[in-house]
């Protein structure tokens, strides 16, 4: 604990990251034997390591004074209390805020460059599962939201 699967040690098998340049060359393997890559991005659990990166970045734009983009995928109101089954306390974007699907988009457009010369994308696959119970369920966004639009609330829409 707190992950399950592979490790915490970057020498076994799962471990780790591609490059964007490894990334390429595995769509080239797979465009040449005429296989179709289907990136899996997992989203809205699973995401403690994109809210931490999220808020470093949002803290040093503000540090710097920049004008970069800062996303927000957490409501700052949200009181909720839950652990995931990997044993996190927030790890979960929040898909009542806004700025949550900003950095979908985000995410989306820089995976679609990556493949527009190789393999161009015509699927995202989104693991939306594994979101722990009580995720939001003290989210003042999602109340409102709740609120204003119910039936679009439970579904989400990029």
């Amino acid at each position: 604990m707190p992950l399950y699967g592979s490790g915490p040690f970057n020498n076994t098998s799962g471990s780790g990251f591609y490059t964007v340049d490894q990334y390429k060359e595995i769509l080239r393997y797979a465009q040449e034997r005429h296989v179709e890559v289907i990136p899996e991005i997992d989203m809205p659990g699973h995401s403690t390591a994109a809210i931490k990166s999220i808020h470093a970045a949002g803290q040093q734009n503000r540090r710097k004074r920049t004008n970069d983009v800062t996303y927000s995928v957490l409501d700052p109101d949200d009181r909720s209390d839950y652990t995931s089954g990997q044993n996190y306390k927030l790890n979960a974007m929040n898909p009542c805020v806004d700025s949550t699907y900003d950095f979908v988009r985000k995410i989306m457009t820089s995976v679609k460059e990556i493949h527009k010369s190789i393999q161009p994308l015509s699927f995202f696959h989104f693991g939306g599962d594994e979101v722990a119970m009580g995720a939001w369920s003290n989210s003042k966004a999602c109340e409102e939201l709740a609120n204003k639009d119910p039936s679009r609330f439970g579904y989400i829409s990029i």
